[in-house]
């Protein structure tokens, strides 16, 4: 057993936003790393020869320290992505990230303006993250939108699509929210079907287009996973959670965890001083284990168990085991269809370093990763379950 290549770090828990489906229950800015703290445990990740970490939050710009922190990984060849809600990023803000060389920024984009300024609650998100990826394609830095399906927002893909197809985003990923609460923006599961049979329609005029693993399985809409301009690779097909084997995620205390949307998940405690990185990954990892299990019991006797290893446990615990079977029997009307989700993110486009374009082959160094390589092309979709 060694340490995941594919790190997802809360670097802060701060956030300018109050999303409808965000779960901040958890989270507690004034347990934030201080600098010294995140910066020691850079280096033991870069110890640990970790390949790829995602920044996240929260909003991962809101911390003061960000460019510290994503400086040290680059400069010792690490690939950095960055989650951002994009509303702070300008042209100051762009022109950091271009000269630091992350490799990759994902945007959250829900919807046309009304539904996003809706989902996000403010009245500007629309705008700026528009803008946000304007600033990003003029300072030539890779990007794309990251979108979580509602209640509210899924009817309106068709025109969403529309949106990604005028600009230059290289990818434009789309995850079913998952519920955390009783709220009615969550979806039902008669709405799934229609999702799943017209996003190969959209496909075909949004090759950026790649799915969350959340979504379901059929022969038509595997092949989303591979993004439209690359070969599809069957090692890309989902076959069980990868959560605490080939990814895990941090904190913004540095407690680890397995995977940050497994919402039930309890992170590994922090003594002081700190245990050694490996020694709190190896405590998470068991409790990870525990959690896949729990889910995967909930699916006792179901003939799709051997394929899909019960899916995505952070899907299956965010519901309740009447909620999950309903959506479940949905999902698996369309055989081969399967209810799985990696809720992580991680070494999605760790290799690329230039712009892309939709339909040009991946550049430079990415040329040597398939499309299956430790879930390449997958990052953990929305916020709503992170702790």
């Amino acid at each position: 057993m060694t340490l995941p290549q594919y790190v997802e770090w809360q670097i802060t828990a701060k956030c300018n936003l109050g999303c409808i489906h965000c779960q901040p229950l958890r989270r507690d800015p004034r347990f934030d790393l201080s600098t010294p703290a995140a910066t020691a445990l850079v280096h033991e990740l870069l110890d640990a020869h970790v390949k790829s970490i995602t920044l996240t939050g929260g909003e991962p710009l809101l911390r003061d320290d960000w460019e510290l922190i994503a400086g040290i990984l680059k400069e010792n060849s690490v690939s950095v992505q960055i989650i951002s809600n994009g509303q702070l990023v300008d042209e100051d803000v762009a022109r950091r990230i271009a000269r630091l060389g992350v490799n990759f920024v994902w945007l959250s984009l829900d919807g046309p303006e009304q539904a996003h300024n809706t989902i996000r609650r403010h009245p500007k998100a629309f705008e700026r993250v528009m803008r946000a990826s304007e600033w990003l394609e003029k300072m030539e830095v890779p990007y794309g939108f990251m979108t979580t399906l509602l209640a509210t927002n899924f009817d309106q893909l068709p025109e969403l699509s529309e949106i990604v197809q005028d600009t230059s985003a290289a990818l434009w990923q789309i995850w079913l929210g998952n519920q955390i609460s009783n709220a009615p923006i969550w979806l039902k599961p008669a709405q799934i079907s229609p999702i799943i049979a017209l996003l190969p329609r959209l496909r075909t005029r949004t090759p950026q287009l790649i799915i969350g693993d959340n979504i379901g399985y059929s022969d038509a809409i595997e092949k989303l996973r591979t993004p439209g301009f690359m070969p599809y690779a069957s090692t890309s097909r989902f076959s069980g959670c990868y959560g605490a084997d080939t990814i895990m995620g941090i904190r913004n205390d540095g407690s680890i965890k397995g995977c940050l949307s497994m919402p039930e998940a309890p992170a590994t405690s922090l003594p002081s001083p700190p245990a050694p990185l490996w020694d709190r990954f190896r405590e998470a990892r068991r409790l990870h284990l525990q959690l896949m299990e729990k889910a995967r019991s909930q699916c006792s006797g179901c003939a799709n168990l051997p394929k899909c290893n019960g899916g995505c446990p952070a899907w299956a615990l965010t519901c309740n085991a009447d909620a999950k079977t309903k959506f479940c029997k949905v999902m698996t009307s369309h055989p081969p269809l399967r209810n799985a989700a990696i809720t992580a993110s991680l070494a999605t486009l760790c290799a690329i370093s230039a712009p892309l374009s939709p339909v040009s082959p991946l550049p430079g160094d990415a040329s040597t990763l398939s499309a299956g390589d430790a879930g390449i092309y997958r990052v953990r979709g929305d916020h709503s379950t992170a702790d």
